[in-house]
């Protein structure tokens, strides 16, 4: 097989438990990659993450319609436009204030809540530091690895100056955080208003993972069958060459298109969407079918039944077309053996390199699984 092994992403994998057998293959489940979470401005409530599915549930949580909101906080639009797009649930956070110890206590809630993929803030241009918060939110991304942020610019911003509205980020939080623009313009009840895309978005991510599954580039991602009639607030037209924005275009009254889906990574090989949340969801699904591994002794037996579970795992990915290549040699390798273990070693290691369908090289990262007796 020919292939580029120049990239490498290093996932730590969490502690894991008893196992039930040494020799047979372990099946690895797809991990959910369709739950979003939002975290949220809500005077008086507990930043902690509350499982929606459905716009009656998120009415309730906050205690009035998503159309009667005299707090003016975007987060029941951002919901409920996640659920006009195709979104099936969602966490929502609630958090008191948009200040970093509300948010801090939110994300460490999600922490707790493995199916949570993608992470926005449609309330982030009330907080008083805004770039506080989103380097909360994109370190707690980029350490779980396996979810990406959601980033909405603010609604009034000038052409030119994005940058100037984001952090200083270390290159792992660039990879796992995304930016859109620009917000939408709705017509309900109680009049029109604005609402940030970061909630039709992830519909629309999720309605895609469901067909297609979260490996296919949305390079133009159709944003559509919104209830309401939808507007853009500017014309994405003119922040065509800020390349770290991916533009929404409207198409007629109940439509949009997504142009591009990248991250910020300065990583080609990450540096579009698919590719980052392909990676999230490998990592997430192998991390969280390898429970059994906490006592196994570290020997050759186990790294060949690691070795045979995860090439089970990637072919079957690759027979669904979520790998590109004509052969699985061509898709993906899996390397654990005695070239990157040793008996003695505290944590077993799993090097995995795959061919997402962008037109890419290799995608190599880094899955370390630790045992329960070398703690």
């Amino acid at each position: 097989m020919s292939t580029s092994r120049t990239k490498r992403a290093a996932i730590q994998a969490r502690d894991v438990e008893v196992p039930q057998s040494r020799t047979e293959t372990r099946p690895i489940r797809p991990a959910d990659t369709t739950t979003p979470a939002f975290l949220g401005l809500i005077p008086g409530a507990a930043s902690q993450p509350v499982l929606v599915r459905a716009v009656d549930e998120l009415d309730a949580l906050i205690g009035l319609r998503v159309e009667q909101n005299p707090m003016r906080t975007f987060l029941p639009d951002a919901v409920y436009s996640f659920f006009a797009n195709g979104g099936a649930q969602c966490y929502v956070v609630a958090c008191p204030s948009m200040d970093s110890t509300a948010v801090l206590s939110g994300l460490t809630g999600l922490e707790r809540e493995p199916s949570v993929s993608m992470v926005a803030i449609p309330d982030l241009w009330r907080a008083a530091d805004p770039k506080s918060v989103i380097t909360a939110v994109a370190e707690h991304c980029a350490r779980l690895r396996t979810r990406v942020t959601i980033v909405d610019l603010p609604p009034d911003i000038a052409p030119g100056s994005a940058l100037s509205t984001l952090p200083a980020l270390s290159p792992i939080q660039r990879q796992f955080l995304t930016v859109f623009h620009p917000w939408l313009r709705i017509t309900g009840t109680g009049g029109e208003r604005m609402t940030p895309p970061c909630g039709l978005i992830m519909g629309a991510l999720a309605r895609n993972d469901k067909d297609w599954g979260p490996g296919r580039a949305p390079t133009v991602l159709a944003v559509d069958d919104f209830p309401l009639a939808v507007g853009l607030v500017d014309d994405g037209e003119k922040f065509r060459q800020e390349e770290i924005i991916n533009i929404l275009r409207a198409q007629g009254a109940r439509k949009a298109i997504v142009e591009n889906a990248r991250t910020l990574s300065s990583d080609s090989d990450f540096r579009h969407l698919n590719v980052s949340r392909l990676v999230c969801f490998l990592v997430d699904s192998i991390q969280q079918s390898m429970d059994w591994v906490a006592f196994e002794p570290n020997t050759e037996q186990l790294w060949s039944t690691l070795r045979a579970s995860v090439q089970t795992f990637l072919s079957n990915l690759w027979s669904a077309g979520a790998l590109r290549g004509s052969t699985p040699e061509d898709a993906f390798y899996v390397t654990c053996d005695a070239t990157n273990n040793t008996p003695s070693g505290e944590a077993i290691t799993i090097d995995i390199g795959v061919a997402p369908t962008v037109p890419a090289e290799f995608v190599l990262f880094t899955i370390k699984e630790t045992r329960l007796g070398a703690r």
